[in-house]
């Protein structure tokens, strides 16, 4: 048996009888020709069980450093995107509109409502204006292009774009 740095113990075939805890073979001793043959390569010498848990612990720390590691890294490039999106600046909204202004494009089909328009943002382009809102279509100005109908029974008027 070559000395390997830790301590190691005797292992035998699994079809052979467990010997007492602790046992090793003297020198020169050989198994009952009786038994069975060991499996092809067996290892008749092992680590012992606390050089295996040792190890076992090193190998848990490590697995729970990369893990650890791994998250932290996906954190922080999670925390990078989130910041890129909420503090990047909107494209500049044309002269005359404000960041409350709702805008909307005419997309020529028409949604469960039958009305044509999808909202989009105002930088984009876009067909109609939200307008004040008003108890019903004959309350829009003149100059309205259109209007849409709220759930509350109230309409919007659309304003052309400016």
């Amino acid at each position: 048996m070559k000395n390997t740095g830790f301590s190691v113990r005797f292992n035998p075939p699994p079809n052979w009888p467990q010997p007492p805890a602790g046992w090793t073979p003297p020198p020169g001793w050989k198994p009952d020709p009786e038994w069975p043959p060991a499996p092809p390569d067996w290892p008749f010498w092992v680590p012992s069980g606390e050089a295996v848990h040792a190890r076992r612990r090193g190998h848990r720390k490590l697995v729970i450093g990369l893990v650890a590691g791994g998250l932290a890294v996906v954190l922080l490039l999670v925390a990078g995107f989130a910041a890129l999106v909420v503090l990047a600046p909107d494209p500049e909204l044309p002269a005359g509109y404000t960041a409350s202004d709702v805008c909307w494009a005419d997309d020529g089909d028409a949604d469960a409502d039958g009305a044509p328009v999808v909202e989009v943002p105002c930088w984009d382009d876009h067909d109609y204006v939200s307008g004040e809102k008003a108890a019903s279509q004959d309350d829009c100005p003149q100059d309205a292009d259109g209007y849409l109908e709220e759930s509350d029974g109230t309409v919007t008027c659309l304003e052309p774009p400016r």
